[in-house]
């Protein structure tokens, strides 16, 4: 069976996936990782578990997407600016 679906990142991630996607989210980053992500799969088709993986296990590559060595760089950039 083939099933497609427009895909919510806040509401259909989850475990590790859930967890980058609240802090790029509350970084006000989401918009601009979603855009990345269409990007990266076009012309594909992913299945959720696809993406959720990728951004699970991909968080580093997300980050450097965003301009950051990883996502220590990503939440260390974050931390400070927040305490500035």
């Amino acid at each position: 069976m083939f099933v497609t679906k427009e895909m919510d990142l806040l509401k259909d991630t989850w475990s590790g996936a859930q967890e980058a996607i609240v802090m790029f989210n509350n970084n006000g980053d989401l918009e601009e990782v979603e855009e990345m992500l269409s990007e990266y799969f076009a012309g594909a088709i992913p299945s959720i578990t696809k993406v959720n993986d990728f951004i699970w296990f991909y968080t580093d590559t997300i980050c450097q997407w965003l301009g950051y060595e990883d996502e220590e760089d990503y939440i260390n950039k974050h931390q400070e600016s927040e305490a500035v």
